[in-house]
C-alpha cells in the first residue's frame, strides 16, 4: 500500500511539475541544452580563433597595401612635371 502511495505521489508530481512548466514557459529540456551546447564549445572557440586569425591576416595585407600605393602615388607626384 505504501508502495503504491509513493508512486501516486510521483506521478502527481510530474502531471504537477508538468503543468507549471507549461504555465510558467519553462523549458524542462533546458539543463541538457547546456550541458550539450558545452559540448559544442571547443568547436565554436576554435571557429572564433580562426576568424579572428583571418581578420587579422587581412588587415596586415590592407595595411601593407595602403602603404605600397601611398609610396607609389607619392613617387608618381614627384615624378609629374
Amino acid at each position: 500500500e505504501d508502495k503504491k502511495d509513493e508512486e501516486a505521489n510521483v506521478v502527481k508530481d510530474d502531471q504537477v511539475q508538468g503543468r507549471q512548466a507549461e504555465i510558467y514557459k519553462i523549458d524542462m529540456h533546458h539543463a541538457s541544452k547546456v550541458l550539450s551546447m558545452k559540448e559544442d564549445e571547443p568547436t565554436k572557440v576554435q571557429e572564433v580563433v580562426y576568424v579572428v586569425t583571418t581578420a587579422k591576416l587581412i588587415t596586415e595585407v590592407v595595411t601593407a597595401a595602403s602603404e605600397i600605393v601611398t609610396a607609389a602615388s607619392a613617387i608618381i607626384s614627384a615624378a609629374e612635371p
